[in-house]
């Protein structure tokens, strides 16, 4: 009972020499160390908790709008994928929808293999609809 509470005190200890709490940061040479040879984990963004899991319905469209106004829309549907952290964050949608004026999907472009968007990083809004007859037979080819 008294060593594994001795270890636990003493791990505290070192990392608390390692890691200083009050400034939030790796001080000394053995926590740099430590730093570049075992990164810590890149933290899960809100883009990583909506893509992985089952959050998403594989038969719905997604409208995103970039910084400069301009929008897409497209299928998110079985061969859609979008890349979550570490990574950096993109998307492919597996058809190409159009938007009319006001900004809703009303007919699918014809000849294209999807929409690729390599980096959301311009991304300023992305809007999700549930799936309808249209998003449902894209789901089922």
């Amino acid at each position: 009972m008294i060593i594994p509470i001795a270890v636990g005190l003493t791990a505290g200890r070192i990392t608390d020499k390692l890691f200083d709490p009050a400034k939030d940061r790796v001080t000394g040479k053995l926590a740099t160390f430590i730093n570049k040879t075992a990164p810590a984990p890149t933290a899960p963004t809100i883009w990583d908790w909506l893509f992985t899991g089952e959050r998403l319905p594989k038969s719905g469209f997604v409208v995103l709008e970039f910084s400069d106004g301009a929008r897409v829309a497209g299928a998110f549907a079985e061969e859609s994928m979008a890349l979550t952290s570490p990574e950096p964050h993109g998307l492919f949608l597996e058809r190409e929808w159009q938007l009319d004026p006001d900004g809703n999907v009303f007919a699918e472009l014809p000849d294209t293999k999807g929409l690729l968007i390599p980096s959301v990083r311009e991304v300023r809004w992305m809007r999700i609809l549930e799936s309808h007859s249209g998003a449902e037979e894209v789901g089922d080819e």
